[in-house]
């Protein structure tokens, strides 16, 4: 899982933007190393060594800073996408790229325990599910793109359907061949099983309407 590099900003706002930023890192370092269900405005506030009153400054509720968050993770990986796509030389390579980005990103530790904390948390709290999902939609967007450029005959509800089946098969994967799980050393074969599965949806156009 990749960390968004936030841009410093120059002048009086600059030490503004470190703080939110080591704020937001401190809630992702917090949820990887000891889960959602330690995570506090106290204990951000700790990790990020600023007060519990500076935290709540800048961030209004933790719903809020949790929104930032998220914002932040995607905003990092949409980011990473942009620039495999931008090089890649056909919507095929397209798909391979992200594919193989994104499984191979599953194996990391950070990956492979920050997205089912998330999940636990989000199991617990309503508003923070409908953050999720959000989140989701934007990596959905994504897949949307290439698929319509693979194939333009396909439907938009087809081509929502495959996106929707693209990442939450891929989001499947991570309890398997997660980092330190049982198929880890199959992760390249994963990754190019998944590619060339997605691929043969696609320009079959055999996706239900």
């Amino acid at each position: 899982m990749k960390q968004r590099q936030v841009t410093r900003p120059r002048g009086p706002y600059r030490k503004s933007a470190e703080t939110r930023a080591a704020i937001i890192h401190a809630t992702i370092d917090l949820l990887i190393e000891e889960g959602y269900y330690n995570l506090s405005i106290r204990k951000v506030a700790s990790r990020a060594r600023v007060s519990a009153g500076n935290v709540q400054h800048h961030f209004t509720s933790k719903e809020n800073l949790i929104s930032q968050m998220l914002d932040t993770v995607i905003n990092a990986y949409l980011e990473e996408f942009e620039s495999l796509i931008r090089t890649a030389d056909s919507p095929r390579e397209q798909l391979r790229r992200v594919v193989f980005q994104v499984v191979e990103d599953l194996g990391t530790r950070e990956t492979t325990v920050f997205f089912p904390e998330l999940w636990s948390l989000a199991n617990h709290e309503p508003d923070v599910s409908k953050l999720m999902h959000a989140m989701y939609a934007k990596y959905q967007a994504v897949y949307h793109t290439i698929i319509k450029r693979i194939n333009p005959a396909l439907s938009e509800t087809q081509v929502e359907r495959a996106g929707l089946f693209f990442v939450y098969t891929l989001e499947g994967h991570t309890m398997f061949i997660g980092n330190g799980k049982p198929a880890n050393h199959q992760i390249h074969a994963i990754a190019d099983l998944s590619y060339k599965s997605f691929l043969r949806i696609i320009e079959s156009g055999n996706i239900p309407l």
